[in-house]
């Protein structure tokens, strides 16, 4: 008998199903009050369109139809909020831990990021987490553990909100006892998970799964359309604060997996747009601009119902003067009593509405646009300055972080330092056992920058033992602003830089001090300010013989300004 076979069949427990039924409840509550959830996704898509009413599709298509702008504001921000991968670094609670953090940098940075693509890589990923975030308020990932013949490590797997179950009355993850988290596999993906961790996986309640329907509350418009086969399977996650995992089937009640003290707690990450104090779902940009967006629908479909009528006027007629059988067929080609043929008279529609229709939708767009901190880009032939639409405000618009957008980075960065917290505490609770970092000598160079004193002899090799990544007491910081792709930071630096380097009486006060300038430390920060990543290929060591002459670790030659004289700066200013 094989090893999982002897695994007894256990339903879970009564609290745990009372548990789920709670949430459930309050969830179901959740997508359908308000800005009903289903409206929300179907207004993203550009219709207003219900899926379960086929009678709509006979209607005129601008009963359906959405200009889009809001769909537009959340993509353009999610595109300026993460435009490029974040930098940062893990720092200790202890001095005594420098060679933990070294290879908690290493690992994070050289093995995991690159290797974590479950759902494509990690960069997309966090983009699409900032996005649908703006969507239903809260988006949330799963820091599974992968054990696989290519990559053996934590990976970020993102959890549809609508699958997703917190517990009622708490507000954060790190404040729940328990939450779920439903997925949708196949038969044959529980059986090669069974196949490759024997012990681990119930088979004889596996053997008895048959596929069902899914909970309809549980699918988005879009997935209504297609996921109504029968090889669809649910399983049901089950995570508590101790780091217990349960997996069961909803119809049987049988678990599958049972799993204690498997996480460092519950194993979620969330990103939220605007928290609020009395629900866990934030305040998404949806919410924000659902109506002025459906002020602009129903702006275009009045505009569009007057256009039929311009193109298919009405007709006024003295229905005794004209044969009235022939009225009410579909075209044209009326007959009149006694030749009255000049007795049809066409209704005229006002222009008034049609000439004020332009500046009434800039208005209207103006307002969607200011909240998602956003312009118009658009310059008409007459520019209304009052609109922002001139070529200088445009410029200002692009060159500034406004409040909306400095949040939601401050958010995004946030869920970004969770998210690698999170994975380095589930790589040392799950044992990472020698990682071959590749290129070592590459990472090293880059840790040499920050560490410059440390003895990095134990890393030369490439491999990081077990020991090294157990007992962690770090935590990791993003570089701020580093998910911008433009920022005045790089051009106010590199100003202040100059200003010194021209100044002696700058630059005698600061060795007075007794403190000096770190300018390769400075180079790395303009690199990284405008979006260059490969920046240790340009900050090298002093020691390379590819190395551009004075620019290291130290010190170094900076920038040439603007009449071509080089910046030469000394070690200690």
């Amino acid at each position: 008998m094989e090893e999982n076979e002897t695994i007894q069949i256990t339903e879970v427990s009564s609290d745990i199903q009372a548990e789920f039924t709670e949430a459930e409840r309050v969830k179901k509550d959740v997508m359908s009050s308000g800005f009903a959830w289903t409206d929300r996704e179907q207004l993203f898509y550009g219709r207003y369109v219900n899926i379960d009413d086929k009678e709509k599709e006979k209607k005129n298509v601008e009963s359906f139809y959405s200009t889009g702008e809001l769909a537009t504001l959340i993509l353009d921000s999610s595109c300026r909020i993460m435009a490029q991968m974040a930098t940062g670094r893990f720092s200790s609670y202890r001095d005594t831990d420098i060679s933990k953090v070294i290879a908690a940098n290493l690992v994070y940075h050289e093995y995991i990021l690159p290797n974590a693509n479950i759902g494509g890589d990690f960069f997309t990923k966090s983009r699409q987490v900032n996005f649908y975030s703006k969507i239903y308020g809260t988006m949330m990932v799963f820091i599974d553990y992968m054990v696989g013949k290519l990559y053996t490590g934590p990976d970020m797997v993102l959890v549809h909100p609508r699958r997703f179950y917190p517990q009622p009355g708490k507000y954060s993850i790190s404040d729940m006892d328990w939450c779920f988290v439903d997925v949708f596999v196949s038969k044959k993906w529980l059986e090669d998970r069974c196949k490759d961790n024997p012990g681990v996986w119930n088979k004889a309640v596996i053997n008895e799964i048959n596929p069902s329907s899914v909970d309809q509350s549980s699918l988005t418009s879009e997935e209504k359309n297609r996921i109504q086969d029968k090889d669809t399977i649910v399983l049901r996650n089950y995570f508590n604060r101790n780091g217990d995992w349960i997996i069961f089937e909803p119809n049987s009640k049988k678990e599958i997996l049972n799993e204690k003290d498997y996480f460092p707690g519950i194993p979620l990450v969330e990103k939220l747009t605007i928290p609020v104090l009395d629900r866990y779902w934030g305040l998404s940009d949806m919410e924000r601009g659902e109506m002025p967006q459906k002020a602009i629908d129903a702006l275009c479909r009045k505009y569009f119902a007057s256009l039929d009528k311009s193109i298919d006027p009405t007709a006024i007629i003295d229905p005794e003067l004209m044969v009235m059988s022939s009225v009410h067929v579909d075209n044209k080609f009326w007959f009149a009593k006694e030749g009255n043929v000049d007795k049809v008279r066409i209704l005229e529609n006002s222009p008034q509405g049609l000439a004020t229709f332009q500046s009434t939708y800039n208005m209207m767009k103006a307002n969607l646009m200011s909240l998602g901190a956003a312009s118009d880009t658009s310059i008409p032939k007459s520019v209304d300055v009052g609109f922002g639409k001139t070529p200088e405000a445009l410029k200002m618009q692009g060159d500034r972080e406004g409040a909306r957008d400095s949040w939601d980075r401050y958010m995004q960065e946030r869920f970004l330092e969770n998210v690698a917290n999170m994975m380095m505490a589930v790589a040392s609770k799950r044992g990472m056992d020698k990682v071959k970092i590749p290129g070592i000598q590459e990472a090293l160079e880059n840790i040499k920058v920050v560490y410059p004193h440390s003895d990095l002899n134990v890393f030369e090799n490439g491999i990081i033992t077990r020991d090294l990544l157990s007992d962690l007491s770090i935590k990791y910081k993003i570089d701020s602003g580093s998910t911008a792709k433009r920022s005045d930071a790089a051009e106010k630096m590199m100003g202040l830089l100059n200003m010194i380097a021209k100044n002696d009486a700058i630059q005698q006060d600061i060795a007075s001090s007794g403190k000096k300038i770190n300018w390769g430390e400075a180079v790395k920060r303009l690199a990284i300010e405008n979006g260059i990543t490969d920046w240790n290929k340009i900050i090298v060591s002093a020691d390379d013989p590819n190395a551009i002459a004075g620019v290291g670790d130290e010190g170094g030659t900076i920038v040439e300004n603007q009449e071509n004289e080089q910046i030469v700066n000394n070690d200690v200013y």
